[in-house]
């Protein structure tokens, strides 16, 4: 099997992961991600741990946002953990945009990377237009 680096990997899993909370595979994009004990925390977020509570937070922000798509920048990775900044771009339902901005810390799990602490600050709202963000 060909060696897939850490930054392939977790660029082709942000990308599923806006896919399937835009269809509503929210469990499967949970469990995909997410170390079985991660933490997802934020701004108005107390720590969320573990896929079930973090699952929580995504069917209830699917009540409020048609998709998430994250950008993430090229990690740095020192063995087994991997973290760099993000920035998501959040699309609710009346079409304005929240921006969050983060961190994310990756594991090395069985030879793939999943995410053992997510953590968000910065948000920023624009509406939705022809116009750049």
């Amino acid at each position: 099997m060909a060696h897939v680096s850490a930054k392939e990997i977790i660029k082709v899993k942000c990308t599923l992961f806006g896919q399937m909370f835009e269809s509503g595979q929210i469990a499967e994009m949970v469990a995909l991600f997410y170390t079985p004990d991660a933490v997802l925390e934020g701004q108005n977020l107390p720590p969320q741990r573990g896929r079930a509570a973090i699952a929580a937070v995504f069917e209830e922000a699917s009540r409020f946002y048609r998709t998430i798509t994250i950008e993430h920048e090229p990690p740095v990775v020192y063995g087994e953990i991997a973290f760099g900044s993000i920035s998501n771009t959040n699309v609710l339902i009346d079409g304005s945009v929240e921006l969050h901005r983060g961190l994310m810390i990756w594991k090395l799990v069985d030879e793939s990377w999943f995410v053992e602490r997510d953590c968000f600050f910065g948000m920023e709202t624009a509406i939705l237009s022809g116009d750049a963000i």
